[in-house]
């Protein structure tokens, strides 16, 4: 499915961001890709232009608090295509049994990609902002710190992190596509760690 995903991205060129959970499935280094989506929580120039946008593919995504920015995504229904691994929804409509993968694999045989108009994305990249770079401070901070990690991430890098922690970063850099990121459950961590305690 994740072929199929990156082939629309490449071929369209559409504007695309991701949720959360998704980061890293999307080669963040596509030209289209625009950051990270999660409604309220998101960097105001990635929530504008979702929230405003006429037409959403939102593809595999899961309405979850942690996902959804505590349930504040404003993306309308009337505007929506959703494919899941199970159904399709258009609009108000659920198809059940309509994989995503047969959904997406059709659309890319029969786009016309000529009429496919896009649109100029927000900047996502790990380079330390230059209000940051000029600053006197010594201090260490979530914009000087998030970027360096996404610049130190080597090929073959695997970035292990807790749902809890992650929004405090996730929105400040790129992760290349030769890394993979893993999301561990908040409640997973906790009791792996209580039961190694006990041991």
């Amino acid at each position: 499915m994740l072929d199929e995903l990156h082939e629309l991205v490449e071929k369209t060129q559409l504007p695309t961001f991701v949720s959360p959970m998704g980061k890293g499935a999307v080669n963040e280094e596509f030209k289209a890709y625009g950051g990270v989506y999660v409604g309220d929580v998101s960097r105001d120039e990635v929530r504008q232009r979702v929230d405003d946008a006429e037409l959403i593919l939102y593809v595999g995504g899961l309405q979850s608090d942690f996902n959804s920015g505590g349930f504040t995504y404003r993306i309308a229904k009337k505007n929506t295509v959703e494919f899941h691994s199970d159904h399709t929804k258009i609009r108000y409509s659920e198809f059940p049994g309509i994989q995503m993968q047969g959904v997406l694999r059709k659309l890319l045989d029969k786009l016309d990609y000529s009429k496919v108009q896009t649109h100029p994305i927000p900047d996502i990249s790990n380079i330390i902002p230059r209000s940051v770079q000029e600053s006197v401070s010594e201090e260490i901070n979530h914009a000087w710190l998030w970027p360096r990690v996404g610049q130190w991430l080597r090929e073959g890098d695997v970035v292990i992190t807790e749902t809890l922690v992650f929004p405090m970063f996730f929105q400040s850099w790129i992760i290349t596509s030769s890394c993979s990121l893993a999301l561990v459950e908040h409640r997973i961590l906790v009791s792996w760690r209580l039961a190694s305690q006990r041991t």
